[in-house]
């Protein structure tokens, strides 16, 4: 410990440091909370926000094309192939009767 603070030597260095921390952090203190800062911060969010409300529009209304394609699909496939869809069930209802008995 003796050789260690013969080595060091003069410990004001470290008063100077703790100095310069504090004026580190208040100035970045000052920066951060400048008016021009704090505006500039709100206006880069609200921009962000729109753009991502964008994107998730754009994201939902493909999903909803999507689904309006697959559920017309599906529908127009229904009304062109009711009687056959009919057809089917019975047969399989019928089949499962055959079965049981």
């Amino acid at each position: 410990m003796a050789g260690f603070k013969v080595g060091f030597g003069d410990t004001s260095v470290l008063d100077s440091m703790k100095e310069s921390i504090q004026n580190i952090k208040d100035s970045l203190t000052e920066i951060f909370t400048s008016p021009e800062v704090e505006q500039a911060a709100n206006r880069f969010a609200n921009i962000l926000a729109i753009n991502l409300g964008k994107i998730a529009g754009s994201a939902a209304s493909i999903g909803a094309s999507i689904a309006d394609n697959l559920l017309g699909g599906i529908s127009l496939f229904l009304q062109q192939n009711k009687d056959r869809v009919i057809e089917y069930i019975v047969s399989m209802f019928d089949i499962g009767s055959r079965i049981a008995r």
